[in-house]
């Protein structure tokens, strides 16, 4: 069941031209990247190298967001999980198929971006950082997977595509600027000028701090260029980010198992 869920997925992907809109995507975004690179008066390689890695990252996430809403409701809307749950087969484990299958297409994207990537670092850079890589892959395989999961899910409690997709774009964002804004609300001159207003936002981001994820610790352009030196932080977001899969996962099929087909 699962191989045939997977393959279903595949082909769905392949007849929505999503791998074909990601490869004509990633040469364009190649070719600004290196343009914008030529123009930097020092470090151009380097300067390249960040463009081409946040940008790749961006459209494998957000490509990935776009694609498992419509297809859930595509799903929803066809009676295709209908059809599929007619099978001896139970919710549970349908779910689970379900994301893995995703999960799969997730981790193909993040496997071609890291290879573009690793293309253009030859090209570029005289000092590759083969570890740096490596452990980039990694988090950029998490985020695409936990951000496809999330989609899946806001969609299949929603029902609604658009909704689906601009709630999951937005908790991205929020992930990978968090820390910017954990920095903003501590810094002492704004919170000497508006101390009440302040000491309100400190406490609602620390709240807010337990339901995202700490992107903004992984997939990091930086470690492209200078490296990655591994200690027990990285280890630390790494293993607490791997805890939102099984998290989201729990909450579909409770909230899935309450439906009527």
């Amino acid at each position: 069941m699962r191989s045939e869920i997977t393959k279903y997925t595949i082909l769905n992907a392949i007849k929505d031209k999503l791998f074909l809109a990601i490869m004509l995507l990633l040469a364009l975004f190649t070719i600004i990247a290196l343009f914008i690179g030529s123009t930097s008066i020092v470090e151009q390689g380097q300067t390249s190298i960040v463009y081409v890695a946040s940008s790749y990252r961006l459209l494998i996430i957000f490509g990935l967001i776009l694609f498992s809403c419509f297809q859930a409701q595509r799903a929803y809307e066809g009676k295709e999980i209908e059809l599929m749950l007619s099978r001896p087969i139970s919710r549970e484990r349908f779910l689970v198929n379900y994301f893995i299958a995703f999960g799969f297409v997730a981790l193909g994207l993040s496997i071609v971006c890291t290879a573009a990537v690793y293309c253009i670092m030859l090209l570029k850079m005289h000092v590759l950082h083969h570890s740096a890589v490596l452990t980039w892959c990694i988090c950029m395989m998490l985020e695409s997977i936990i951000m496809t999961f999330f989609a899946l899910f806001v969609t299949l409690i929603s029902g609604s595509a658009v909704f689906s997709a601009l709630m999951s774009m937005a908790f991205y964002v929020m992930s990978r600027l968090f820390g910017f804004m954990m920095i903003l609300a501590n810094n002492e001159h704004a919170a000497s000028a508006y101390p009440g207003f302040f000491k309100i936002i400190q406490q609602f981001l620390r709240y807010l701090s337990i339901f995202f994820p700490r992107f903004d610790m992984l997939t990091k352009s930086e470690w492209l260029i200078y490296g990655i030196s591994f200690d027990a932080t990285i280890i630390f977001f790494i293993v607490a980010v791997l805890f939102y899969i099984p998290l989201i996962l729990v909450a579909t099929i409770m909230d899935f198992n309450k439906r009527q087909f």
